[in-house]
């Protein structure tokens, strides 16, 4: 019970910290981008039964939604950070936390 506990704290955490990173989307920001462009893609494929149908939908969203600003990058970059390395497996982790998501300031420098 107590690890399930700790999982969900370091879940809640995460999502905190990456909420408070991200902005609001809009039409044009990227989370938005991605989002339409695959379910414009899933729609398409469950209208025409083909499951691989649509492959050139997807690589079309690749190309369209990958970041293209430092800034943009550098959000990508430190979110996917802090999601990789910086998920508490204690409960009392704060100071850790701290330290893994300065380095993911460091280690995500344009």
């Amino acid at each position: 019970m107590e690890r399930i506990t700790s999982i969900f704290v370091s879940v809640l955490i995460v999502l905190f910290v990456v909420g408070n990173e991200m902005y609001i989307v809009n039409g044009d920001s990227p989370y938005a981008c991605w989002g339409g462009c695959y379910n414009k893609c899933i729609l398409l494929t469950m209208k025409s039964r083909i499951p691989s149908g649509n492959d050139p939908c997807y690589v079309k969203c690749l190309s369209k939604c990958i970041p293209t600003s430092a800034s943009e990058y550098r959000d990508y970059c430190t979110i996917g950070c802090s999601l990789e390395l910086c998920v508490p497996i204690r409960f009392d982790a704060g100071a850790d936390l701290d330290a893994c998501y300065g380095s993911c300031g460091s280690i995500c420098r344009v």
